[in-house]
C-alpha cells in the first residue's frame, strides 16, 4: 500500500523496522527559537499520529 501527498509517497517497508531510531537535531543556537520550536512540536506530532496510525492499521490488517 503506498499514499501520496504532494510529492512525498509514503509505502510500507518490505519487513519490520520496529526498534529503528528516529531523532531530530538542531543546531544549538535555534535551541530556544520560537519558530524552531513550532517546527520541533509540529514535526513531534506528525510522527507520533503517524505512528498511532501505522500501529492501528499492523492491528487491523490481514497477515
Amino acid at each position: 500500500m503506498s499514499i501520496a501527498f504532494a510529492s512525498v509517497i509514503i509505502s510500507c517497508t518490505p519487513g519490520a523496522l520496529d526498534g529503528l531510531p528516529v531523532e531530530m537535531a538542531w543546531h544549538v543556537r535555534y535551541r530556544h527559537d520560537p519558530a524552531h520550536r513550532w517546527l520541533r512540536a509540529l514535526i513531534g506530532e506528525v510522527m507520533t499520529d503517524f505512528k498511532d496510525k501505522t500501529a492501528a492499521t499492523a492491528m487491523t490488517s490481514p497477515t
